[in-house]
């Protein structure tokens, strides 16, 4: 029984495994999509992912899918946070977790992104890394709230906002920039980019999702797609995708890339197959 369960699972394309390079691979993908690296981070800022960020609102059967979109009022209670970290991340230290609003895909950014929840020095707790649901954010028992949770209310018809929870690891002489040092301080504008360059905290985990309300009467530019499965197969291929200026050494090694990802692709679906046709004879 367990067996036919993992072999329609595989089948359903359901992923069965831990954390790794394929699944963080598709975290820094969908940034890219949405337009959130390139105006507001560079991709750069999402080389040091360690795992993945689950929040789930009250209401909500499951944890958010990246980009998912929701209705305001969906959104206005504090959600609950677990980390699903890689096998070999330290989840040691302190983290900031917060909630930033980078407006809709083509808005200006120079004067930063709203911030509508900011907290220090929160720390993980224990637990079963491999666990399903991961280890739990101590949010509410651990850390310094400098901006309290505000839901989103984006204005009637500015667009798809799209609102980024961010787990950073914060180094250990971690130091928080001044005007975001003290409690009680309000919602307001922030530029998240230049808070993780002076603080010198990574973004080990990240999320997103979009929240819009009436029809948008601002121009938004195009967004595009990822293909899950292809990017969690080969994950070096986002970066190669996006890398216009490559020489032709570069494309080569490539090349030589989609060879070995087109094989170990074959070798999997043959796998598959098998696994399938022996789930039907045990049916």
């Amino acid at each position: 029984m367990l067996f036919k369960s993992l072999v329609l699972a595989a089948i359903a394309g359901v992923s069965l495994a831990a954390v790794d390079e394929g699944s963080l691979a598709v975290v820094k993908a969908d940034f890219q999509a949405a337009g959130l690296i390139g105006d507001e981070f560079q991709a750069e800022d999402f080389d040091n992912l360690e795992g993945l960020l689950h929040v789930q609102f009250d209401g909500q059967d499951e944890p958010l899918t990246l980009g998912q979109r929701l209705e305001k009022d969906a959104v206005q209670q504090k959600p609950a946070f677990r980390y699903l970290p890689a096998e070999d991340a330290d989840t040691n230290g302190q983290y900031t977790l917060a909630l930033i609003d980078a407006d809709y895909n083509g808005a200006d950014q120079s004067e930063g992104q709203t911030r509508h929840f900011l907290e220090n020095s929160v720390t993980i707790g224990e637990g079963d890394k491999n666990a399903e649901d991961g280890l739990p954010i101590n949010d509410e028992d651990s850390g310094k709230v400098i901006t309290s949770y505000a839901g989103p209310g984006p204005a009637e018809g500015s667009g798809p906002h799209r609102y980024q929870f961010l787990l950073l690891k914060q180094p250990q002489d971690f130091q928080a920039p001044e005007g975001l040092d003290s409690e009680n301080t309000p919602l307001g504008k922030m530029n998240i980019a230049d808070y993780i360059d002076s603080t010198d905290a990574k973004i080990v985990a990240a999320t997103f999702f979009i929240v819009e309300v009436g029809e948008s009467t601002v121009s938004v530019k195009p967004t595009s797609t990822v293909n899950t499965a292809s990017v969690s197969a080969t994950p070096s291929s986002t970066d190669a995708a996006s890398d216009d200026g490559d020489d032709a050494d570069a494309q080569d090694a490539t090349q030589d890339d989609d060879d070995d990802s087109s094989a170990t692709k074959a070798a999997v679906s043959a796998m598959f197959m098998f696994m399938a046709v022996a789930a039907i004879v045990l049916v």
